[in-house]
């Protein structure tokens, strides 16, 4: 369960950085002058979207795995620092939100994070899924 967590800070962190490197471009390339604050769910749903893109183009041409990790890594770490000001003050922002937040809130998010890492660390309960998804992984590798 801790090399589950690790790897959702890993998506996380990475959805984070290519999120806010979207929309910092499209903010330069709009150049609007009211700077709206974009929510923290829809700028990692825009990273998700980027990574996808960026892995379905990697998928062309190599197996989605570690060389594709590292590609991808390598990219955010470029992106962060290329749009480091702008990712700090957006982080900054996120985490005084988290701040302000309702303790019972975070207490009960918490709490539903841990049942789902639980939920995801046991065995798989469908039938099928030794029959349909295991081989569909395998093919797709």
């Amino acid at each position: 369960m801790f090399l589950l967590v690790l790897v959702l800070i890993y998506i996380f962190v990475l959805t984070f950085i290519y999120g806010s490197a979207v929309i910092i471009l499209l903010d330069k390339l709009l150049g609007s002058a009211d700077k709206q604050g974009v929510p923290l769910s829809i700028l990692n749903i825009t990273g998700m979207i980027v990574l996808a893109v960026i892995a379905g183009y990697l998928s062309l041409f190599m197996k989605i795995g570690m060389v594709a990790n590292i590609i991808v890594s390598l990219m955010a770490m470029v992106l962060y620092l290329v749009n480091r000001t702008e990712i700090n003050l957006l982080a900054k922002r996120y985490l005084c939100g988290v701040r302000m937040a309702n303790r019972f809130g975070i207490v009960l998010f918490l709490l539903v994070c841990a049942l789902a890492l639980i939920e995801s660390a046991d065995q798989p309960k469908v039938g099928d899924s030794g029959l349909y998804h295991v081989p569909t992984i395998k093919w797709i590798e």
